[in-house]
């Protein structure tokens, strides 16, 4: 059966909406990068465009645009803006688990989560089929106590597969009795990453990213419900002299195919 999740749509205003979608299993295949931590003051690290050393080296190609920038929880929070970008704050199923003793803005977007029971579906909708994207996840950084564990998830390669293209990325809550997420700590020989970015290009105008428990540890119990910070979405489009060669290209194969 088919689950209903609030995702965020830009209108033509480009005014936040919230809407109910269905969830759909349909994906494209997402390359991901190696994850990665935040530091206490770098703000670049929330990449505002195509970043070809954090997305498994896909370059984009033309002009870049930032779909949104979205921050789940801590909704009575001052607008947050990092690296140049306004998160806007969703609401739903979420917490605040205080301060993670870095920049302000940073730590109002780390800080505040949406969670799920079993797997979190994210639902981007709206894309433009043929179109690049890159999608950052941001992780939570939880500075509860020894009941948070390791928490560590691993990320879909699309809709529900894990598997294809090998191993998948993992994202852990940074903050198990922790302050600092650039010196994070290792649980069962993993590093607690914070944030990963992958590129796909959209083959439908749904696309479904999954994050579910860790089942690289041998433990499933131990992270109990996959959460997400926030998330960053760009797209990109190709050059003319590209866009060109691409219709010409398929020209030439409709003509092959009529002769």
């Amino acid at each position: 059966m088919n689950s209903i999740l609030r995702q965020p749509l830009l209108n033509a205003s480009g005014v936040i909406a919230i809407t109910l979608l269905a969830q759909s299993s349909h994906a494209a295949v997402i390359t991901w990068g190696a994850a990665f931590n935040f530091t206490h003051t770098d703000e670049t690290l929330f990449l505002n465009g195509f970043d070809s050393s954090r997305n498994g080296g896909v370059t984009a190609p033309g002009a870049v645009t930032l779909v949104g920038a979205y921050d789940y929880g801590n909704t009575n929070a001052s607008p947050t803006t990092i690296n140049g970008m306004s998160f806007a704050k969703l609401s739903g199923n979420t917490d605040f688990w205080g301060d993670t003793g870095i920049d302000p803005d940073i730590d109002s977007v780390l800080s505040g989560h949406r969670a799920e029971a079993g797997t979190f579906t994210l639902n981007l909708t709206d894309l433009t089929i043929g179109t690049l994207y890159q999608i950052q996840l941001i992780g939570i950084h939880d500075s509860r106590g020894s009941g948070i564990k390791e928490r560590q998830y691993e990320v879909s390669f699309g809709g529900s597969d894990f598997t294809v293209g090998g191993t998948a990325p993992v994202l852990t809550r940074a903050g198990y009795n922790n302050t600092n997420p650039a010196t994070p700590p290792t649980y069962q020989g993993f590093v607690s990453y914070g944030t990963v970015v992958g590129t796909f290009t959209a083959d439908a105008t749904t696309q479904s990213i999954q994050l579910r428990s860790n089942t690289l540890d041998g433990n499933l119990s131990d992270d109990p419900d996959p959460g997400l910070g926030g998330y960053i979405l760009h797209s990109a489009v190709p050059e003319p002299s590209v866009a060109l060669l691409g219709g010409l290209g398929c020209f030439v194969m409709m003509r092959r195919r009529r002769i």
